[in-house]
């Protein structure tokens, strides 16, 4: 369990992220719910048979919104008082943020959101490199160059591992296998 005295405001910011990139994938991609990238266009105006009388039309759609108001006040209510609420309201400014994430295409957004370091993995170092350059089509493994190593943003700092399996081909050229031993030390910003 972690204690949530050594989160901050950082945690916030990328689980909000994380939240934000998984409305638009299912946005995206849930078709028959939403429309997918064409829109929501089959909903019913509401009140579309008040038109005709402004001030009623007017006042039942101020009601619509005023419920909605209110039933997102009672929930952020709800909300604050439960066991995620009080996370929230522990968060602290000055511990570092470590993300541990598959892929290191993230780092960019993770380090403007405020966090120290990244891990990450996914690249298996190019799998199939010459020179150092991956030889594998495509971007399917990352879009900004981040094979392997360490990589910078401002402070933030990204370091891939290269792992120890493959992806598509069971085989490895010129990107030898790694299994990385990370030390973390504190110390006084």
């Amino acid at each position: 369990m972690v204690s949530t005295l050594r989160l901050r405001s950082d945690y916030l910011a990328i689980t909000t992220f994380g939240v934000a990139v998984v409305v638009q994938l299912v946005a995206l991609n849930a078709q028959k719910l939403t429309g997918g990238p064409f829109g929501i266009g089959f909903i019913p105006r509401p009140f579309g048979g008040l038109a005709e009388t402004p001030l009623l039309f007017n006042l039942s759609n101020l009601a619509v919104v005023g419920a909605v108001t209110l039933v997102a006040y009672l929930a952020l209510e709800h909300l604050s008082r439960s066991p995620w609420g009080r996370v929230l309201k522990a968060l602290r400014e000055d511990e570092p943020a470590l993300l541990l994430t598959h892929h290191p295409d993230l780092f960019c957004e993770a380090a403007y959101a405020g966090v120290d370091l990244t891990l990450a993995g996914h690249t298996h170092g190019g799998q199939i490199t010459w020179f150092g350059q991956s030889l594998l089509p495509g971007h399917h493994h990352t879009r900004f160059g981040y094979w392997q190593g360490r990589h910078h943003v401002d402070d933030a700092q990204l370091l891939v591992g290269r792992g120890v399996g493959a992806c598509v081909l069971p085989l490895r050229v010129a990107a030898a296998p790694e299994v990385l031993l990370i030390e973390l030390r504190t110390t006084d910003r």
